[in-house]
């Protein structure tokens, strides 16, 4: 009997050995979900992120403006109707470094924005073109010189001319 009493205690041993392991593999196991858990939510994070850049880019896109809002470092300086005639020049004083030129809707889409390094001695004259749906265009440019800041804009949709033809021709 002392053998079989011999061969059971290695026996017991070996179970409690084994209760040990399974609590080890569940701790690793537990990490490893963990981690998987939290990459899971980073990576729902980012597709939501992503999905709302999407979202409001389209919104952007497809948004038609009626009123066209120009800024410059944040402080509106000229607006413009988006009508038949849909171009605007503007020139102002610059009392501070220019840093940035906004146009906006008049629901504050921001439709383009232009940042801009400038210095004493470093005039400035930028144009830019923003595609927007349905063949409309944004245009602006501006000329810094002596302090003093000339914008012009430019919207063109080819819907308000068409409109404006066939209600010209009575049509419409």
């Amino acid at each position: 009997m002392s053998n079989s009493s011999s061969v059971l205690e290695p026996s017991s041993d070996i179970q409690e050995n084994n209760e040990v392991e399974p609590e080890e593999e569940s701790t690793v196991s537990d990490e490893f979900e963990t981690a998987a858990s939290a990459e899971e939510s980073e990576a729902g994070n980012m597709t939501c992120t992503l999905a709302s850049l999407r979202r409001r880019f389209l919104d952007t896109y497809h948004h038609r403006p009626e009123r066209l809002w120009v800024t410059v470092n944040g402080i509106p300086v000229a607006s413009l109707d988006v009508n038949k005639d849909n171009s605007l020049t503007v020139t102002t004083k610059v009392a501070e470094r220019l840093s940035f030129v906004e146009v906006f809707s008049e629901q504050q889409i921001r439709l383009a924005m232009l940042n801009i390094n400038t210095g004493p001695d470093n005039p400035i004259e930028t144009e830019a073109r923003v595609s927007l749906s349905n063949e409309r265009e944004l245009d602006i440019s501006f000329e810094e010189r002596d302090s003093e800041l000339s914008i012009r804009l430019g919207y063109r949709d080819p819907e308000i001319e068409g409109w404006e033809r066939l209600a010209s021709l009575g049509a419409y």
